[in-house]
């Protein structure tokens, strides 16, 4: 149950974290994270580039489901995995 949680929290988190690192609606923010990476060289298909459109547009259905199944499913490999370790 609480890799679910886990996928949920993280999709409803992304618009949040993508807009306080400065990928806004308007492009990026004078002054914020995403204006210091960005160059004059930023390739078209960067993870800086991918951001930027997540700012301007939004996430898609696919891309939200996408993020929510794979952090759900890394949660729940790590605390299967932690719940087999004995106590010291």
């Amino acid at each position: 149950m609480a890799s679910v949680g886990t996928g949920v929290a993280v999709v409803l988190a992304m618009p949040f974290v993508i807009y306080g690192a400065g990928f806004t609606t308007a492009g990026v923010a004078a002054g914020s994270c995403a204006a210091t990476l960005q160059t004059p060289f930023t390739a078209a298909s960067s993870l800086f580039a991918m951001a930027q459109s997540v700012g301007v547009v939004g996430m898609g259905t696919t891309t939200k489901v996408t993020i929510a199944t794979v952090t759900g499913t890394i949660t729940y490999a790590t605390s299967s995995y932690f719940s087999k370790c004995e106590a010291e």
